[in-house]
C-alpha cells in the first residue's frame, strides 16, 4: 500500500513520523517478516543467535516452533492483542 511515494499519503491521517500510526504499515510488515523468519527457523533453513531465540520464543515455552510463527500472524492480523510473552522482543 505504500510501495510507491505518493505526497498525499493516503494511508495515514497525518503523515507525522512522531505518530506511530504512521509507521502502521511498516510495522505490519515487519511482523509478517518476523513470523517469516521464525518458521524458517523452526525448520532449519536459517540460524538465529541467542537473543534471536529469546525473541522468537513468543509463546514462552522455551523452543522456537512454528506455533511462535502462528502467534505472531494471529498478533498481526488483529485476532489476539498480545503475545504471551509480550510484545516488547519482536525483532
Amino acid at each position: 500500500e505504500q510501495e510507491l511515494p505518493n505526497g498525499s499519503f493516503p494511508t495515514v491521517d497525518y503523515p507525522n513520523p512522531e505518530d506511530i500510526r504512521a509507521f502502521e504499515l511498516a510495522i505490519k510488515l515487519a511482523n509478517k517478516e518476523d513470523a517469516d523468519l521464525i518458521l524458517q527457523y523452526a525448520v532449519k533453513a536459517v540460524e538465529f543467535d541467542k537473543y534471536q531465540i529469546i525473541a522468537a520464543d513468543v509463546n514462552g515455552d522455551g523452543e522456537v516452533t512454528s506455533a511462535d510463527a502462528l502467534l505472531v500472524l494471529r498478533l498481526v492480523e488483529g485476532l489476539i492483542d498480545d503475545l504471551p510473552v509480550g510484545s516488547a522482543f519482536l525483532y
